[in-house]
């Protein structure tokens, strides 16, 4: 690496963003686009604000080249959508956009003006956007009518599930870095070391994962859910079965690459964790501010009496859109660990398409419904959940090995 560009990364980090309008030197030039020191520094600064790394000038100094890599693999990304006719609307970046906020805890519209403040240039996160919904379009028009999961494929991995039939389950995310080429493996290792190091100091796995994984998981921060023994690969599973709570895994070398992964919860089959998503549906009796006794009362007697009517989510909505009270209804799919402590005891284990006991809460009494548990751990001969998983892990080789060969026949020249 320069010495110059490292002393430009180190300014841009301390001082206003202006000063690294002046750095336009060449990083890297992908084909006939050219990535400038101004780009590089922006993605760093904008990892140090995501991954709350801005103290950390020595760790981002380490992870330049592979932040670099990133860069020119979103170059190559955006170049073949662009040779595709692939392009992206601005209600596809909008959306995008609203994610964003939404993991950060960023009020709506609020990001660009967020990252202003932080001097960091919004054209940094919109090419990262742009590059990551490019891809998306290509690897699903391109990449997924080419993956078939023949019945026999099938039938091998429902026997092999068949065989670790009660054995506990495991709620795990990823960082997955791969090894295209022998000669980097050192410096791969070398990177995923460091990653695992940031994420167990600052306790932000998934945002590690979301900036730097290669894997299809990354969107998600690398969030794999709930996976059984025999359902990773062999030594992933090893490393899961040996991890405690909460631990990340020393690098684990693949066939692929390398990985990391990070053990969220454990759990027996059937059981219900904060970790797992409802299909949820109330309808709310409402109470004034300040509510006597008798006011109260008179609720919970109306919310018994109509919880004995009750049977199945479909009854539950139309009397919800009967009663016309707010907040009733269908809440969509929501996390049991957003809901109030008193609502997420009433779903917990509350069988789907049974009335809860009312819940008081500030707003009113809750009679609450489970319509769906889409994470509940389903039968072990359910053909249509493994052919999709199936599909996938083909779909994630396919994906892996497209880029690789964009890799391979571009035109690529490193100045750093």
């Amino acid at each position: 690496m320069r010495y110059f560009s490292f002393a430009v990364l180190l300014f841009a980090l301390m001082q206003p963003s202006a000063w690294a309008e002046e750095t336009q030197r060449i990083a890297a030039v992908v084909n006939e686009d050219a990535i400038s020191d101004f780009d590089l520094d922006a993605r760093v600064r904008l990892i140090a604000f995501t991954a709350n790394l801005r103290g950390s000038t020595e760790t981002l100094r380490r992870m330049v080249p592979e932040i670099l890599r990133t860069l020119i693999d979103e170059q190559l990304k955006l170049q073949e959508a662009e040779r595709l006719e692939i392009t992206i609307e601005d209600e596809e970046m909008e959306s995008a956009m609203r994610r964003i906020e939404s993991r950060n805890g960023i009020s709506d519209g609020e990001l660009e003006t967020t990252l202003n403040q932080e001097g960091i240039p919004t054209s940094t996160i919109f090419t990262q956007i742009r590059a990551s919904l490019a891809w998306e379009k290509i690897v699903r028009n391109r990449l997924y009518p080419r993956v078939i999961v023949s019945d026999d494929e099938v039938d091998e991995q429902l026997s092999r599930l068949q065989q670790y039939e009660g054995a506990p389950e495991y709620f795990v995310s990823e960082i997955f870095l791969p090894v295209d080429d022998p000669a980097l493996e050192g410096a791969v290792r070398e990177t995923i070391e460091r990653l695992r190091n940031e994420a167990r100091t600052s306790k932000n796995f998934p945002r590690f994962a979301r900036q730097f994984s290669q894997g299809v998981t990354a969107l998600s921060g690398g969030e794999l859910g709930w996976v059984r023994q025999g359902q990773l690969a062999p030594a992933l599973d090893q490393a899961v079965q040996q991890m405690k709570l909460g631990e990340i895994s020393a690098p684990i070398r693949t066939e692929d690459g390398y990985y990391l992964l990070w053990l969220r919860d454990q759990r027996k089959v059937g059981e219900t964790t904060e970790y797992d998503s409802i299909g949820l549906s109330q309808i709310l009796f409402p109470l004034p501010d300040n509510a006597g006794p008798a006011e109260v009362a008179a609720q919970f007697s109306a919310a018994q009496a109509e919880k004995a009517k009750l049977s199945g989510c479909t009854a539950m909505n139309r009397t919800a859109e009967l009663m016309g009270t707010p907040m009733s209804g269908s809440l969509g799919v929501v996390q049991l660990n957003a809901l109030a402590p008193a609502l997420r005891d009433a779903v917990k284990t509350l069988p789907v398409g049974m009335p809860s006991e009312p819940v008081q809460s500030e707003a009113g009494i809750h009679l609450l419904m489970v319509c769906d548990r889409p994470n509940a751990a389903g039968p072990t001969d359910d053909r249509q959940q493994v052919r999709l998983n199936l599909m996938l892990e083909k779909l994630e080789l396919l994906s892996r090995r497209y880029l690789l060969d964009l890799r391979r026949t571009a035109f690529v020249d490193v100045r750093l």
